[in-house]
């Protein structure tokens, strides 16, 4: 994985055909970026992350706001931190979901959800 630009102006991360975001939009590579605590909608073009091989190995090297972990649509929770780094903390159950629009559950901590949208054009 890489990081690259989406068609929205994104600090991103590219694996396998799409861009990587957070549902909050938070740049890849930041730190220091608040908790998510109330339901968003998914913005035009982005679904909610699927759990597929390679993702997690791609994904939890990077900074994701700062997050102590990433949630999947499956609501999966993966660790972004320490001797931890990509390891399942939830095999599910770390996504809540109402009206088309999601947050992490209130007993996950730092999470960000993971979201994409394919990649079109370029290499």
């Amino acid at each position: 994985a890489k990081t690259g630009v989406a068609l929205v102006p994104l600090d991103v991360a590219e694996f396998d055909g799409h861009y990587y975001s957070t549902l909050d939009m938070v740049p890849v590579t930041s730190n220091g970026f608040g908790i998510l605590r109330q339901y968003m909608p998914l913005r035009e073009g982005w679904e909610l992350a699927p759990n597929k091989d390679g993702l997690i190995t791609a994904m939890t090297k990077f900074h994701w706001g700062g997050a102590a972990c990433i949630i999947l649509a499956d609501g999966s929770a993966y660790s972004l931190r320490g001797d931890n780094r990509g390891q399942c903390l939830r095999a599910g159950g770390a996504l809540m979901s109402a009206g088309g629009a999601h947050k992490p559950v209130v007993n996950i901590g730092d999470a960000r959800i993971l979201v994409r949208t394919p990649k079109v054009g370029g290499e």
